[in-house]
C-alpha cells in the first residue's frame, strides 16, 4: 500500500474512474448535516484565492482507492475505499460551479471545472467512462432530489 498526500486537484484532474463498491452505501449526504458544514470549511479557501492569495493547505480526511484491473480501452479505474460521500459532494459541486460559469460566459473557468467533472473518454466505448464517480453518478441523478437546492445555496457564495 503507497500512502500519499495527494491534492483533489490531482485526484480529479487524472483521467479515470472512481468506482464505489455495491456493499457500500448509496449516496445518502445532506445539505444541513453534511453540504453546508463542507462548504463553511471550504469558503475561506476559495475566497483567498479570489483575492490572489495563496490558499492553505485544508484536510479533508482521508481518502482511500484502490487499484481496479482495467481492460485495455477503458479508462484507468480506482475502487473507492472511504470517501465516497466527499469526493461524490466535491464532485457535485464542481459540476455546479461549471454550469454556472456556462450560464455566465465564463467559458475558460466552465472548461477548467469540466476537467475535473468528466474524463476525456475518446478511445473508450463504454458512455460511464466519462463520469469521475461511475456508480454515484447514476445514483445521484436516479435519488436525490435536494441536491440543486444545496448546490445553488453553495454557489452563491462563489
Amino acid at each position: 500500500m503507497k500512502v500519499d498526500k495527494l491534492t483533489l486537484r490531482f485526484i480529479f484532474d487524472t483521467t479515470e474512474r472512481l468506482e464505489a463498491p455495491l456493499f457500500q452505501r448509496p449516496y445518502v449526504w445532506k445539505r444541513d448535516r453534511n453540504w453546508e458544514p463542507l462548504w463553511e470549511s471550504l469558503k475561506p479557501l476559495a475566497d483567498e484565492r479570489t483575492l490572489g492569495k495563496q490558499a492553505r493547505p485544508h484536510f479533508l480526511g482521508t481518502i482511500v482507492l484502490d487499484q481496479i484491473p482495467t481492460l485495455l480501452g477503458r479508462v484507468h479505474a480506482r475502487q473507492i475505499i472511504d470517501g465516497q460521500q466527499r469526493l461524490t459532494t466535491l464532485q457535485l459541486a464542481l459540476a455546479a460551479a461549471r454550469d454556472v460559469c456556462a450560464d455566465r460566459g465564463e467559458n475558460k473557468l466552465s472548461s477548467a471545472f469540466g476537467k475535473l467533472t468528466k474524463n476525456d473518454s475518446a478511445l473508450s466505448d463504454d458512455p460511464l467512462d466519462q463520469f469521475k464517480d461511475t456508480r454515484n453518478a447514476i445514483l445521484f441523478l436516479e435519488e436525490v432530489d435536494e441536491a440543486p437546492y444545496a448546490i445553488d445555496r453553495m454557489l452563491v457564495h462563489l
